[in-house]
């Protein structure tokens, strides 16, 4: 489950929505996911959503193909890939995409290169032009390059990038783009999520709309899943009543992003259990599938 923190309005009467929880737990179309440019498997974020999606989902991945003129780069930095979602039943397929590193002490990992604003803004836009191919009408993002990955640069510019990408690339058909922070959904908004309503407010975008404020329960899904419950209650006198369960997403094919990057570098993030991070990354390992917090 997660938690509509704040609303915004977004172009194509779309809303931008600041909301915390759990990113394995997000039920709407299609969730985007910090990977490196193997695209196979990492740990934060990526391994968490790697051991959710399962067996069908790693197949996916390795079958992307790999860059001509590289010998294992699926995802350069700033494009976006799309796989079908496994055992993550609830989603239409995951978007794996690359933001860059800003962080000298992460170059082992991947390199620091000058034009990581534009790679991360394109990691975005990349991620919303696969969403808008594939028709997702809700779509949840992992926090990119926010963790390990932002060394010193200041999070207010990196989730302003995120904010700005998404308002510029809002298509027809989207009704939610969430930006989600890692924590406990009904918890008070963590210093991600008050940075992330910082970052919207910043660029002008207009606040308001059911869950500003409060914690909404995120994905239009969810909202279904209310309306049902409602009916079923107000029907209980009658025994003939029997609702059926929802259908649940078809499975999406894979399909390579169009391409939107300039430098195709590895990319990666950190942890968190949503730190989207990859197999180098430098992250505090944590038991269990899930890790804890949800950037890159």
């Amino acid at each position: 489950m997660t938690a509509i923190k704040a609303r915004f309005t977004l172009p194509h009467g779309a809303s931008l929505c600041v909301s915390q929880g759990n990113i394995v737990k997000f039920r709407g179309d299609a969730i985007v996911n910090a990977a490196d440019h193997k695209c196979i498997y990492g740990k934060g974020v990526d391994g968490a959503i790697n051991a959710a999606g399962g067996p069908a989902l790693l197949a996916a991945r390795r079958a992307l193909p790999i860059v001509p003129g590289t010998s294992e780069t699926r995802c350069p930095v700033g494009e976006a890939r799309w796989t079908i979602a496994g055992n993550l039943r609830d989603l239409k397929g995951v978007i794996h995409t690359v933001g860059p590193n800003f962080n000298p002490k992460a170059q082992w990992v991947q390199k620091v290169v000058s034009n990581g604003d534009d790679l991360l803004y394109n990691a975005y836009a990349s991620s919303m032009k696969v969403a808008k191919a594939n028709n997702c009408k809700t779509v949840a993002f992992s926090l990119l390059s926010a963790g390990f990955f932002r060394g010193t640069k200041p999070m207010q510019d990196v989730l302003t990038i995120a904010c700005r990408a998404l308002r510029d690339h809002a298509y027809d058909g989207l009704q939610e783009a969430h930006l989600l922070a890692f924590g406990q959904p009904n918890a008070p908004e963590t210093n991600d999520c008050q940075a992330l309503i910082r970052a919207a407010s910043s660029i002008g975008l207009k606040r308001g709309g059911s869950g500003s404020g409060a914690a909404a329960t995120a994905s239009s899904s969810s909202s279904i899943a209310a309306c049902f419950a409602s009916a079923s209650s107000s029907s209980s006198a009658s025994s003939s009543s029997n609702p059926q369960p929802r259908p649940r997403p078809a499975a999406a094919t894979t399909a390579a992003a169009p391409a939107a990057a300039r430098a195709p570098a590895p990319s990666k993030t950190v942890i968190e259990i949503s730190d989207g991070e990859t197999e180098e990354d430098e992250v505090e390992e944590v038991p269990g599938p899930v890790a804890k917090k949800a950037r890159h």
